[in-house]
């Protein structure tokens, strides 16, 4: 199966999430409630339930960030417009 170039970074993104970040079971996370927040501060972290991945607990920043991003590129004008000046500038 021949993949776009966008396909292959969300693949390469769901590898890097699921093995780079720090995972912890919902008993650990439960444990480690009151300090994580502290954690949170530079990536998120991975909750898993019998070794599979069930949620994700991150920082208030980040979730924000996010969702500012999703508003972002939901905006098709804006970004048409990203690309535009993208390809311009190269």
């Amino acid at each position: 199966m021949k993949l776009k170039s966008g396909q292959c970074y969300i693949q390469y993104t769901h590898w890097f999430i699921f093995t780079m970040l720090k995972r912890l079971t919902i008993a650990q996370a439960q444990q480690q409630l009151p300090s994580l927040p502290n954690e949170l501060t530079q990536e998120p972290v991975i909750i898993t339930q019998e070794g599979i991945p069930v949620m994700a607990a991150l920082s208030y920043a980040h979730l924000t960030a996010l969702l500012e991003t999703l508003d972002i590129l939901t905006d098709s004008e804006f970004v048409a417009k990203l690309r535009q000046s993208i390809t311009q500038a190269h």
